[in-house]
């Protein structure tokens, strides 16, 4: 029984195979966990439930007296809370940013590193 394929024909299909591996697959899925990541992150703060109950009283607070208090000291920490989750989307975007472009450019500088090696 013969294989499909020679030996030297895999071996030689094996670089085309990694590069579309590395470039698309690899790329897609890493895209999929940056979008989870930024879902989840948007999950545990709570940024759609502060942006819902932004002009609510902070802590449900309706004593005579105090809605108006409560309610303004709601949107003051609120905003507080969306100006920290506008910080931290911005560095944990930042940082997805930076890796998906080592993971895009990581292996043009070990080509560039083989190549600096060896005509040195």
């Amino acid at each position: 029984m013969h294989p499909a394929i020679s030996f030297s024909a895999y071996l030689s299909s094996l670089p085309l195979q990694f590069l579309l591996w590395w470039f698309v697959e690899a790329t897609f899925t890493l895209f999929k966990i940056m979008r989870f990541s930024l879902a989840a992150a948007y999950h545990l703060l709570g940024t759609g439930s502060l942006i819902k109950t932004f002009f609510k009283p902070w802590k449900n607070e309706y004593r005579e007296g105090l809605v108006r208090f409560s309610i303004l000291m709601g949107m003051f920490m609120k905003t507080m809370l969306l100006i920290f989750d506008l910080f931290f989307f911005s560095f944990l975007i930042l940082t997805e940013f930076i890796l998906l472009l080592g993971w895009i450019l990581l292996p043009l500088i070990v080509l560039g590193g083989v190549y600096a090696a060896i005509f040195s």
